[in-house]
């Protein structure tokens, strides 16, 4: 994603993703530059519920896009 946001904020450890409903079923895309670096990890352009929980246990917090409390979309993605 050429125009991709840093993800820095005061240097906190986070990522920043967007949740989109595709067919009804909800998928995270990166939004920012470690998340896509993540995605890319993953050889994936959405990040999985089994990446998202590998970033958090890494001790990054994830940020839905536009949304500055966790939305349950974002929640919903996680448990899917």
């Amino acid at each position: 994603m050429p125009g991709a946001l840093f993800c820095q904020l005061g240097g906190a450890m986070e990522i920043i993703v967007e949740v989109r409903d595709v067919y009804g079923k909800p998928l995270v895309y990166p939004v920012c530059r470690r998340a896509e670096m993540f995605a890319k990890i993953a050889e994936s352009k959405t990040l999985t519920p089994r990446v998202l929980l590998a970033v958090e246990m890494l001790g990054f917090e994830i940020r839905e896009f536009g949304n500055i409390a966790n939305s349950p979309r974002l929640k919903e993605a996680l448990a899917a």
